[in-house]
């Protein structure tokens, strides 16, 4: 896998090679963290509760992309440009990220009440404080390293995370067994330790400046609402099912997507080593980010390809894995095993858009499928079960490549006409 990467990196500069294989053996790590926890927890509490964790979780990766108001993004956007301006960024991402975390809880609280059983308040108030606030402040300080192609400190980000992962998992199976509040007790602690060490190593590096950039609200709003349009449309099924159908098909199906998304994570890692190079081979135009994304194209791709035929291929697994109570997840992952080919596609595509100032776009195209989803969710859950949120999972993917690759080839038409 390692040399398919480095040769099709090969048109690349060599240290864009090393730096996607060093991410993607960080996630090689964080694979295998995520991977021990995400079974220890779900074996230890079962799909019902399972479920209502993963409706939590949803609904955070729904909200996060509006704490901090898009300011994650635009340190990679403004400060791979201009390296100079990363200190005042950095300090204006944390004001807007403590400040909008305030204005979110309670509305992240309110949507949750009453739908996550027993439990709920514990559930909610874990997920809240861990995604919401620990989670989103090491994301902003590893896209700062980001931003200035320090990906042994982004690398070194993912594996630090991933040992307290896997220490949470190792202390939940000895001690926690089926008690959920010790096992949301390690959650919390092996995502707030990770971040406040990185937090402290950055500003021992690099410094803060306090500054609000108030005038680049709007534009990081437009990132703002293109990720959490794709958290709708990757999770909002996870946040409906419970309420449309039984708490243990929705823990079945959650795990099974748990699987996809654990599945994609290395093509994750290689679009989070090209990210800055979009913007700067953006600022000439789309036409160059286009060409900038074929170059990698085949390596997105074959990853893919290699985690769709993964799962189709180990979903028998699942149940041997996961426990009796999981015997339905390793069919609805056969049903699932095509989304990490389709993703390669269309999120390669869409970083070609942002690079070139094109997010407002990319965000209306992914607010649209993100309608569509919640729609058909709504429409087929209650009819289908689980199969209708699968399908519509895999529709919303293939329609996002469609209107992306269409969308990309028009606006480079129209900069061609317009310099032509």
């Amino acid at each position: 896998m390692i040399d398919f990467i480095r040769n099709k990196l090969k048109g690349g500069s060599g240290k864009t090679a090393k730096a996607a294989i060093t991410v993607v053996l960080a996630n090689v790590a964080r694979l295998a963290a995520q991977a021990l926890y995400f079974v220890a927890f779900a074996r230890s509490v079962g799909p019902d509760t399972f479920a209502h964790f993963s409706a939590a979780m949803a609904l955070s990766i729904i909200m996060s992309p509006f704490i901090g108001l898009g300011s994650g993004a635009l340190i990679v956007k403004r400060c791979s440009r201009d390296p100079s301006t990363l200190s005042s960024y950095y300090g204006s991402a944390l004001a807007f990220t403590l400040g909008t975390l305030f204005i979110a809880s309670p509305a992240y609280l309110l949507i949750l009440n009453g739908s996550l059983g027993p439990d709920g308040w514990a559930i909610a108030t874990a997920v809240l404080l861990s995604e919401l606030l620990a989670t989103k402040l090491q994301e902003i300080t590893v896209q700062a390293f980001q931003s200035q192609s320090r990906i042994n400190a982004v690398a070194g980000a993912t594996i630090l995370t991933s040992l307290f992962r896997i220490a949470a998992a190792g202390l939940g199976f000895m001690i926690a067994e089926d008690s959920l509040g010790i096992w949301l007790s390690l959650y919390m602690a092996s995502a707030i330790i990770p971040c406040a060490i990185y937090v402290s190593v950055f500003l021992k590096n690099y410094g803060i400046k306090r500054r609000l950039y108030t005038a680049e609200i709007f534009d990081g709003l437009k990132f703002s609402l293109g990720i959490s349009s794709q958290g709708i449309y990757n999770d909002a099924d996870k946040l409906i099912m419970p309420r449309l159908a039984s708490a243990e098909i929705s823990g079945n199906y959650a795990a099974a997507y748990k699987i996809v998304d654990v599945a994609f994570s290395p093509v994750r890692a290689l679009l989070t080593v090209t990210y800055p190079g979009f913007f700067k081979a953006g600022a000439n135009g789309i036409s160059e980010s286009l060409a900038y994304s074929r170059k990698y194209l085949p390596a997105t791709v074959g990853l893919g390809l290699i985690g769709s035929m993964g799962i189709f291929a180990c979903s028998g697994m699942a149940t041997w894995i996961l426990g009796q109570d999981y015997e339905q997840t390793a069919t609805i992952l056969k049903y699932l095993a095509v989304i990490p080919l389709l993703r390669s596609f269309h999120f390669l595509m869409a970083d070609a858009m942002t690079g070139a100032d094109y997010q407002g776009i990319r965000s209306v195209i992914q607010i649209i499928v993100a309608g569509a989803n919640i729609v058909g969710n709504i429409i087929l859950i209650p009819q289908i079960g689980w199969k209708g949120a699968a399908f519509v999972s895999i529709a919303c993917d293939a329609a996002l490549c469609l209107l992306l690759y269409a969308t990309a080839a028009g606006l480079r038409n129209r900069e061609s006409n317009a310099h032509g």
